[in-house]
């Protein structure tokens, strides 16, 4: 289950490509661990943008 109750099926839709003989490259990217604002304009499925997540990703202290 994705997030939020929605379900991908892009891991589906990629195997079948591989089956049919289709050259696979996969590229992701995730939300904000916390502090999604979810608001109009500010929506949980952008939370991959800097302007809609209050989470500090330098006071993780991953990035020093």
């Amino acid at each position: 289950m994705g997030e939020r109750g929605t379900a991908g099926r892009d891991v589906d839709h990629v195997l079948a490509f591989d089956r049919r003989g289709g050259v696979v490259t996969v590229v992701c990217h995730r939300n904000a661990p916390s502090g999604l604002i979810d608001q109009p304009g500010k929506e949980w499925w952008r939370g991959f943008c800097t302007d809609v997540t209050t989470f500090d990703l330098a006071a993780t202290g991953c990035c020093t």
